[in-house]
């Protein structure tokens, strides 16, 4: 019986140090895949002209959180990735009766501007921009509210480094 407990307890230390030596926190912030994109986005809102800086920026909506925008070209609808987008322009505030807006886009990749209707209410639940400004507060906006939207990756600075920090000498 002595035995056995030892054992267990043995396994259990190896499996506890085995979790630390890979989790690297730096105490700030929770460490996270060094594969996660981070996508800034500035909307301009169409009443007032307020400018929003959104970073690490989401679409949340009725189907809970996403990286993605269902666009519709011509006839036919698409899930694009925010990333993939550089700018959206969203000329008027009119929304069809199936949640959907005209818009203007504008690849990444740069190729010219189309002309787009892109998804911003799912069932009742409005499309919204998520993430958080450069201090740390939270931001929420609605996406039919921004005449335009400006995405772009962002490169991860070196407090987002998954690299265990030098020790103090």
């Amino acid at each position: 019986m002595r035995v056995a407990v030892q054992s267990i307890g043995l396994v259990l230390c190896i499996i506890a140090i085995l979790t630390v030596e890979t989790a690297y926190p730096n105490g700030r912030q929770p460490p996270r895949s060094s594969d996660v994109s981070l996508v800034k986005a500035t909307c301009e809102e169409r009443s007032g002209g307020h400018i929003y800086e959104i970073i690490r920026a989401r679409v949340t909506g009725g189907e809970g959180s996403d990286e993605t925008l269902r666009v519709v070209i011509g006839s036919v609808g698409e899930r694009m990735a925010i990333a993939d987008i550089k700018t959206l322009t969203l000329p008027t505030a009119q929304v069809d009766q199936d949640g959907f807006i005209k818009a203007t886009l504008l690849r990444s990749d740069g190729t010219e501007e189309k002309s787009v209707m892109v998804q911003v209410r799912s069932g009742k639940a409005k499309l919204r921009l998520v993430g958080f400004r450069s201090n740390g507060a939270s931001v929420n906006i609605d996406l039919a509210r921004c005449k335009t939207v400006e995405f772009s990756s962002a490169a991860p600075s070196a407090s987002d480094s998954n690299d265990r920090p030098e020790p103090k000498k």
